[in-house]
């Protein structure tokens, strides 16, 4: 990338130093520059109180967010996939939502989910958390792909889907659509 922009030697150098991968994201604290996209998710939900109150808790956190990356994974490969036609895509799609992969991680994340305050709140509990954060996230995307997603998947998601953009402070973040 750095080199396609056509900078020079010195440039590189401090752009290598800023960007290691050569791509965003990147967060620098005080010259230590975090280069992937889960571990900035992931210090700054710490940092912010959304990671939590217990090791237990990080852990189905991260099983969340990691089913969800891979769930992301198959939908990237229909997105990107530059030979499907959007038709091609659609039934991609349908497949997709409709498959045994989705099914087991959409009951995968219900039982996680259920697994606190009997799933009538939030993933870990009563506070929202980076699994409710990027799960409402990629909800606001899969809606745009194929508003009927949830259908299959078990209830209890698409109410909190539900809960999580009730919130004022996730509620003023939806508003602004992304391109």
């Amino acid at each position: 990338m750095l080199v396609y922009l056509g900078l020079s030697g010195l440039k590189q150098n401090k752009m290598k130093k800023r960007f290691p991968l050569g791509q965003m994201p990147v967060l620098d604290i005080d010259g230590h520059v975090i280069c992937q996209s889960l571990a900035i998710c992931r210090y700054l939900a710490n940092e912010f109180g959304f990671y939590g109150d217990s090791n237990l808790d990080k852990l189905d956190i991260d099983q969340i967010v990691d089913t969800l990356v891979d769930h992301f994974a198959e939908i990237c490969k229909i997105v990107f996939d530059k030979s499907l036609s959007d038709d091609e895509k659609k039934v991609g799609y349908e497949k997709l939502f409709t498959g045994a992969s989705y099914l087991k991680r959409m009951y995968f994340i219900t039982t996680i989910l259920k697994q606190h305050c009997n799933g009538e709140k939030f993933f870990i509990g009563e506070k929202i958390s980076l699994a409710d954060v990027l799960f409402v996230a990629q909800d606001h995307m899969m809606a745009k792909i194929n508003p009927a997603y949830l259908d299959t998947a078990p209830g209890e998601l698409k109410a909190l889907v539900n809960r999580i953009k009730d919130n004022d402070a996730i509620k003023k973040h939806l508003l602004v659509d992304s391109v």
